[in-house]
């Protein structure tokens, strides 16, 4: 993800939501993507019936970009709504076009594009700012440190547990060279043993 991908849907959603209150004075929070190759894709949310609150909208929208987010489909979102902005330098209270914004490093930003309107409907804008924005939508990337950390562990558990297959397999062949052993001299016994009584049949009776 680069920064022109926030940029370019910052301007994007920007230019819907000024036509959408030039054309409605209002609109419902809406959504869009930047998807892996690039091109960018807008997220609606239409349930049937009578429209749900905001707080449905946004809830709705940001699962949306959390599953495609989880599965690799995305790699900045943004999400627009209408909101109350304290705008610099002193904090006055401005309708404004907010834009929460999202990409797959976990960078999260606020936009806000403070506006004012007359009686007639004319709309007269600020210059927009950012904030630090809401929790990130997209799932925490491992860092590089962290990756070869993991690694190191899953190669280190895999040594330990090729050492305790090999202790295990010498202790085998110990108990098995032992047994062996054991039988041979088993064996070595028996012969000793019956030896004597051979010779004692073989021989003749000398006092005889």
């Amino acid at each position: 993800m680069s920064a022109s991908d926030l940029d370019r849907l910052a301007g994007q959603l920007l230019k819907i939501a000024k036509d959408r209150l030039a054309e409605l004075g209002q609109f419902h929070p809406f959504a869009a993507v930047v998807q892996t190759d690039g091109s960018v894709a807008q997220l609606a949310y239409n349930p049937p019936g009578r429209a749900p609150v905001v707080a449905a909208f946004l809830d709705a929208l940001k699962d949306k970009i959390r599953d495609g987010a989880r599965d690799g489909q995305f790699r900045a979102a943004a999400v627009c709504l209408l909101a109350q902005a304290h705008c610099p330098p002193d904090k006055r209270v401005s309708e404004a076009v907010c834009i929460q914004l999202h990409d797959d490093n976990g960078e999260s930003i606020g936009y806000y594009a403070p506006f004012t309107r007359d009686k007639q409907g004319s709309f007269a804008w600020a210059e927009p700012f950012r904030t630090p924005g809401p929790a990130s939508l997209f799932p925490e990337r491992d860092s590089p440190a962290e990756s070869t950390a993991s690694a190191g562990a899953a190669s280190a558990a895999a040594e330990s547990a090729d050492a305790n297959v090999n202790d295990a397999s010498a202790e085998a062949d110990v108990n098995v060279n032992d047994a062996e052993a054991e039988g041979t001299d088993a064996k070595a016994h028996a012969r000793a043993d019956d030896a004597p009584a051979a010779d004692r049949r073989s021989k003749p009776d000398l006092d005889a």
